[in-house]
């Protein structure tokens, strides 16, 4: 099976607002800017590419370790929670 780092070399991402992000090497472990970033570490990416020709396998890459299972029914209860919170505070308000 290919790794993502084999096949990419570079990776060059050019905005019209922000200044250019030049990433060499992109996919070797602990090439990452931020590498160490706390937040990066908490979510742990993991990117898979399925080619569209079936002889190609698929190629994944997770540069800050595996995920594991999912948080996010976890956090969509937290969302509409919050969500909740402040339309019940903006009807509050409305309503005095």
């Amino acid at each position: 099976m290919a790794n993502l780092n084999d096949l990419v070399a570079e990776i060059k991402i050019e905005s019209a607002y922000l200044p250019t992000i030049d990433l060499k090497d992109p996919f070797a472990p602990g090439s990452q800017p931020g590498a160490g970033h706390w937040v990066l570490s908490a979510l742990k990416p993991k990117v898979t590419i399925v080619p569209r020709v079936a002889a190609i396998d698929p190629i994944t890459a997770a540069p800050f370790g595996e995920p594991g299972p999912t948080h996010w029914p976890y956090v969509r209860v937290g969302l509409l929670a919050l969500a909740g919170m402040g339309l019940a505070y903006g009807l509050s308000r409305a309503l005095r």
